[in-house]
């Protein structure tokens, strides 16, 4: 596998126990493991090599993979299967977002996962349990050989069986991926949830539940962290003010924006802009924003 963050190589690989078997080896085991953590501002790809298949698992936040020309957000504990197919997937976080990221290796994937490759069944329900089981199982060295090769087995069956549950378009409801669009495109202009329902033509009640049951988030906070993710840039230009970065971003005041921004990232603006000190502060995208706010 290839695993990039803002250009470093942070994915290694691991020599478990049964990879020194040559009978399981060669049909199926785990051959490397990570956990990893991206901000808003970075951005990564993640490639699978010959015979691998990749499990990237979302374990916090929520990560937007664009894959095979298609751009899908991933919520926490959503799976998106990378096998030597596809072409190389390009990883973004909504805010920031930490996943974990399993790579298989052998012949049985290929027998057992055709039929979803070949259909692009390349997302699942949540099995981040599952994932994090075995991230530990290769960790631990007092496993024997045969507990590792079956729980590997078992974790690809269940992998076929999520996956043919697979929704088109990111697995989830076309209202959610509606909603979603909406405040991905509108967030500064809309005045809440309630707005976005009523552009849905749907009870603010129901979107909330739909929304909430099956991406694992509130569309208020959805909405709230797309809010942040765009305050973040902004503030990151040497230019702006926490009042109109709060204007531009949304938000009904600089003092609500404030109490946000903190129970979101843990720190207030001002420390985050004084974070940003030294870092590159400019990009296309926030200057032609700040123009047009100037203008």
């Amino acid at each position: 596998m290839q695993l990039s963050i803002n250009n470093s190589i942070p994915f290694k690989y691991y020599a478990p126990k049964a990879a020194h078997d040559p009978r399981i080896s060669e049909l199926l085991w785990i051959s490397g493991e990570i956990c990893f953590s991206m901000e808003g501002r970075e951005s990564g790809f993640c490639r699978a090599e010959r015979q691998e298949l990749v499990v990237l698992a979302v374990k916090k936040g929520l990560m937007s993979v664009k894959c095979q020309g298609k751009r899908r957000n991933f919520f926490e504990g959503q799976i998106m299967l990378v096998h030597s197919g596809l072409e190389q997937c390009e990883l973004e976080p909504r805010d920031s977002a930490e996943a974990a990221a399993l790579v298989f290796e052998g012949s049985l994937i290929d027998q057992v996962m055709h039929e979803h490759f070949q259909e692009d069944r390349l997302y699942c329900r949540n099995l981040l349990p599952e994932v994090i089981t075995l991230v530990k199982l290769v960790e631990n060295d007092r496993v024997k050989t045969h507990e590792y090769s079956a729980a590997a087995y078992r974790f690809l069956l269940e992998l076929y069986d999520a996956a043919q549950e697979y929704q088109e378009e990111s697995g989830l409801p076309l209202l959610v991926q509606t909603a979603i669009g909406i405040m991905d495109e509108e967030f500064a202009y809309l005045d809440g949830v309630s707005d976005v329902a009523q552009r849905l033509e749907v009870t603010e009640s129901h979107l909330i539940r739909v929304f909430s049951r099956s991406a694992g988030i509130s569309p208020g906070k959805y909405l709230k962290r797309c809010r942040i993710a765009h305050a973040k840039i902004l503030l990151a230009q040497p230019e702006m003010t926490v009042a109109l970065a709060a204007q531009m971003s949304g938000f009904s005041s600089a003092d609500y924006f404030s109490k946000s921004f903190r129970r979101e990232t843990g720190m207030s603006p001002g420390e985050y802009v004084r974070s940003c000190t030294g870092k590159q502060k400019s990009s296309q995208k926030a200057r032609m924003l700040l123009d047009e706010a100037y203008l």
